[in-house]
């Protein structure tokens, strides 16, 4: 099998949450010029093995032609969280990009898979840490990411509450338009009667 694993980039986060759709991206190196998106190429995802079996994948995306191109040249690919219901939290994999001859044309750098909750329970496969029995320790790539996706909640629940403010303002705005409406309605009534009384003495 030719192996011309240098002629795509495959541009990757290092840590994706499994119950989320994940977003990667490729493009092709300059210098291999003739080569483009085939509907007959692929990218999947493998368990990192040196001894790897091209038909044993987690999951593939295939008819890469009909995906469009920034202007940087990458390729944007999403897979669903439905596609990924097989992997394992804390096991490295990788994505390879092959064609029909299933050539590879490139592979990714190693990522990994931890639980969106109860990450507590994600710990690092590694023989290392096994081997000193020290299993129940988490890595600092798994707190750091945990530390990071509490920030983001941290500044989602920010905004959530400017919005909300906003929002009470805005109403409290529209009572006091609403009120003062309701006079002018008001004054406007006491004078057409007032009126209809005068015309008819």
């Amino acid at each position: 099998m030719e192996n011309k694993e240098d002629s795509v980039e495959i541009v990757t986060n290092k840590i994706y949450f499994i119950e989320d759709a994940m977003n990667i991206s490729f493009k092709f190196i300059n210098k291999v010029r003739s080569l483009k998106a085939k509907y007959s190429d692929w990218i999947a995802l493998y368990k990192c093995s040196s001894n790897r079996n091209l038909e044993e994948f987690v999951a593939v995306e295939t008819d890469l032609k009909i995906h469009t191109p920034s202007k940087y040249g990458l390729y944007q690919v999403k897979f669903y969280a439905n596609q990924l219901k097989n992997v394992e939290c804390n096991v490295a994999y990788e994505f390879l990009y092959g064609n029909e001859f299933n050539e590879i044309y490139g592979i990714s750098h190693p990522i990994r898979f931890i639980h969106q909750n109860e990450c507590i329970y994600c710990y690092p496969n590694n023989s290392e840490l096994e081997t000193n029995h020290c299993n129940s320790c988490v890595s600092q790539e798994l707190i750091n990411s945990l530390l990071s996706h509490i920030s983001m909640l941290d500044s989602q629940l920010t905004d959530c509450k400017v919005k909300s403010n906003e929002i009470i303002s805005l109403n409290k705005r529209l009572m006091v338009q609403m009120n003062e409406n309701e006079v002018i309605v008001q004054k406007n009534n006491e004078f057409l009667n007032d009126f209809f009384i005068l015309m008819n003495l």
